[in-house]
């Protein structure tokens, strides 16, 4: 039996793998990301309802039996207020990324409900740190007893620094 792979807020990786690795199993699905196109042309903009519908049409329409979300993660890092000083980001330019990334969370964190309503699983992949994790929709998810939250460091798969270096990054 072989299941469907499909991507969210993620370019073709995972679903990649699978057309040059059919040996794996896997079928491979959509990934739906800003590098990417829908039928129209356009590139996946999921601050755009009319995007976010679409992708949600399509996820419920072709039943992928694994959804991988990895949403970016950059606005819920702790160093935000110092890339914006630094960057010398314009007064409310925080609270306006603020807000898309929310609008990102809980749009990820709907197609996740709409996986495990159908009996389908998903994996949610962001630095263990990220205060994404924090947020309601995501926390709200994670307390569901059908979810299961690991941490584990990016150097166990061999993640190096461009020194060669293990690089101990939590990622959950």
């Amino acid at each position: 039996v072989k299941a469907r792979v499909a991507e969210i807020y993620s370019a073709p990786r995972v679903t990649r793998a699978a057309k040059l690795l059919p040996s794996l199993g896997l079928l491979p699905g959509f990934a739906f990301d800003l590098t990417t196109t829908n039928k129209a042309g356009h590139n996946w903009d999921f601050t755009q309802e009319a995007m976010r519908r679409e992708a949600r049409e399509e996820v419920v329409k072709r039943e992928p039996m694994f959804l991988i979300g990895s949403p970016a993660c950059t606005d819920y890092c702790s160093w935000l207020p110092l890339v914006a000083a630094r960057c010398g980001w314009p007064e409310g330019e925080i609270e306006r990324r603020m807000v898309a990334s929310y609008v990102h969370l809980a749009f990820v964190t709907e197609l996740y409900k709409l996986q495990m309503d159908g009996g389908r699983y998903f994996l949610h992949e962001n630095p263990g740190n990220s205060k994404s994790w924090e947020r309601l929709p995501m926390a709200a998810l994670a307390r569901d007893e059908k979810v299961h939250k690991i941490i584990g460091d990016q150097c166990q798969y061999n993640q190096e620094s461009f020194k060669g270096d293990p690089v101990k990054k939590p990622t959950g």
